[in-house]
């Protein structure tokens, strides 16, 4: 997951737990998403662990009164706040019982001050009658955190049940602040194929794609493909709105990831959506490739797009900072399916930019030249890999191999 998605989730669950507005905690918005984390839960324990002897006489009483009874001492006298806080010292059955004599709105108001971690037995025997209504109490109230705090406890059957009850807007909202993420996955496989593109529109009409591209970073690359693919396929207008707001939001570490899980089809009919054709774009997405780690994600793309916007975009890469033109040679030699790839761009670079790359070969370390052979060593593809070599980086490459000694690589890369 984008770190800045993960930051902007646990400031999200921390404003709710602080009962502050979205937007006022934003200036902690440089703490990493971990610490935001165990600061979040830490003050949860904080809130929880007040009172405990109190809240313990409390539960043990209801052990002893009917469920009737107990269900409207709860409405009436303690209230939503202090059944939340007890609920945890009530037996699970018990719990339970009382639960289906109060109204969902009542539940919904107890359950956004609960703890889920104290109350995992009681989740677990929840039954499905009383879920549906409360889910859908909560997501007509927007508790999205307190949904996605819920979720991550309940059973696969419970899932659905709540997922089928919230509109696409509120899934997704619930699906960003979910604890243990590691169970979207398989949430997902519990919806209906014919309900995700209905997501995808949701997400366009109401500017949800961060949230879209964070609940398909969870997914398995099996998982995944399809569902990338049928991202590929919608309407120009909404794969160019996707760009948009990635392009805003500067989150191309999480949406190249998912370009690379596309089906060659769907990505030759993704590239030809115009804005994949702007140069500015192109630019965002090199450099962020080139700042990200992200060379495997982008060579894809930079394989599907026409020839044109190719040579655009080994401009862009001979423009860049040494530095950042460096990790990416760094990440193609170790790679070495895709240095065919970073061949052709070095083909295409305008003379400044393949000076720089001449450059950085004659000042690589050892094992960046070992690896830069290793890259030409492939018996079937050697000769005319070497071939595809510029005149200038041909002879880059003898001077690499004659100071670290490598002549005899060189010689067997090349046959």
């Amino acid at each position: 997951m984008s770190e800045t998605l993960e930051v902007r989730a646990e400031l999200l669950k921390l404003s709710r737990l602080l009962g502050v507005g979205e937007g006022e905690l934003d200036y902690l918005g440089a703490i990493p998403s971990a610490e935001l984390r165990q600061l979040r839960e830490s003050a949860t324990d904080r809130l929880f662990d007040d009172g405990a002897k109190m809240l313990g006489r409390v539960g043990a009483a209801a052990r002893l009164v009917p469920s009737g009874i107990t269900a409207t001492i709860a409405q009436k006298a303690f209230g939503p706040l202090l059944c939340a806080r007890s609920a945890g010292m009530v037996d699970a059955g018990k719990a339970v019982e009382v639960a289906r004599r109060l109204p969902a709105d009542f539940l919904a108001d107890v359950v956004i001050d609960l703890d889920p971690r104290r109350v995992v037995d009681i989740i677990a025997q929840v039954p499905a009658e009383l879920v549906e209504p409360v889910a859908r109490e909560l997501g007509r109230r927007g508790e999205h955190v307190t949904m996605g705090r819920f979720l991550a406890f309940v059973p696969d059957h419970l899932i659905a049940t709540a997922m089928g009850a919230l509109d696409d807007e509120a899934m997704l909202r619930t699906a960003f602040v979910l604890e243990h993420k590691d169970r979207l996955d398989h949430a997902v496989g519990l919806l209906p194929a014919e309900r995700l593109p209905g997501i995808l529109e949701s997400a366009a009409g109401l500017g949800l794609w961060p949230e879209v591209l964070d609940l398909l970073d969870q997914l398995t690359e099996e998982r995944l493909g399809p569902i990338a693919d049928l991202v590929a396929t919608q309407p120009q207008e909404l794969v160019a709105d996707l760009v948009t707001a990635v392009s805003e939001q500067g989150i191309w570490d999480s949406l190249l990831p998912v370009v690379r899980q596309m089906s060659d089809a769907g990505r030759a009919q993704m590239v030809t959506v115009p804005v994949f054709h702007d140069p500015l774009i192109l630019r965002e997405i090199v450099e962020a490739a080139a700042r990200r780690g992200l060379w495997l994600d982008l060579v894809p793309l930079v394989n599907a797009v026409p020839d044109d916007v190719r040579r655009t975009v080994a401009g862009i890469a001979g423009d860049l900072d040494p530095a950042l033109l460096n990790n990416v040679l760094t990440e193609a030699v170790g790679a070495p399916e895709t240095f065919e790839t970073l061949l052709g761009l070095v083909n295409e670079m305008p003379a400044p930019g393949l000076a720089k790359v001449v450059a950085l070969i004659d000042e690589a370390e050892k094992p960046l030249a070992k690896d830069l052979l290793a890259s030409l060593s492939n018996p079937t593809e050697s000769a005319r890999l070497y071939a595809m070599l510029p005149p200038d980086l041909k002879d880059a490459v003898q001077r690499a191999a004659e100071r670290f000694n490598l002549q005899k690589e060189l010689a067997k890369a090349i046959g």
